[in-house]
């Protein structure tokens, strides 16, 4: 229940800053003709400062993004590791995302100990450092409802919530444990050129996964992990 209280929170809370959840949305963008701030991205000439185009957000179409992704304790933040490549599709009010994701992580960082399997227990389990490759697909939305509060016409919100398939590459038990979960993701981004974005993004992990059955009869908790985690990380994002 605390994981999916924290999963919902990704998704939600940031609708309760704004007096309306969709003012600022992308399909209120395309309806919203007087207010150029909200439509327009203001490309400016480095030299000069002066405007030299205009862009309409409505108009885009696809994005790429490169992510690096770190432990949220910044101290150590190798303990937790993930490089993501994410390719997003702008449909009338939402991007259907499509991602791949690598980490490296310390057993522990992302698993719960509590639903560890027959893990659980383990002190070897400490020093290991073990793979995760996640592919998925999710919706996100663009939000400018922060502009209000902090006065820039360039800054924007991302929320996402996105379903995954997670495979776990256990170093020390050498085992393999696969399964579903879900990834949420709450970041904010510059918006400054037509063709590209640059931000910082925070991600949440849940996941289920297990392994094969070692002998039968084997219990279904003994070969299961719940994988949690949290990471932020930086964002570079290309439209075209």
């Amino acid at each position: 229940m605390k994981n999916l209280i924290i999963l919902l929170s990704f998704i939600f809370l940031p609708q309760l800053f704004a007096k309306d959840s969709m003012e600022h949305s992308d399909a209120e963008l395309e309806e919203m003709i007087e207010d150029d701030s909200a439509k327009l991205v203001q490309i400016r000439d480095i030299d000069s400062g002066l405007m030299v185009d205009r862009h309409r957000i409505k108009d885009d179409r696809n994005r790429i993004s490169f992510l690096f992704h770190g432990n949220t304790n910044l101290y150590k933040i190798a303990d937790v590791t993930a490089l993501e490549f994410n390719y997003a599709h702008h449909f009338k009010n939402y991007w259907m995302e499509f991602f791949y994701m690598r980490t490296q992580a310390d057993f522990y960082r992302i698993v719960d100990e509590t639903n560890s399997g027959d893990l659980a227990g383990s002190s070897a389990l400490d020093e290991s450092n073990d793979e995760l490759n996640i592919f998925g697909v999710g919706v996100s939305m663009r939000g400018a409802w922060i502009q209000e509060l902090i006065n820039s016409e360039s800054i924007y919100t991302h929320t996402a919530a996105n379903f995954g398939y997670y495979t776990l590459n256990q170093n020390f038990s050498n085992r393999t444990y696969k399964g579903p979960g879900l990834k949420a993701d709450l970041g904010l981004h510059v918006r400054n050129s037509k063709s590209m974005h640059y931000g910082v993004r925070t991600t949440y992990h849940l996941a289920h996964v297990k392994r094969p059955q070692a002998f039968t009869d084997e219990s279904s908790s003994s070969r299961s992990l719940l994988l949690t985690w949290m990471t932020i990380g930086v964002d570079l994002s290309f439209y075209f």
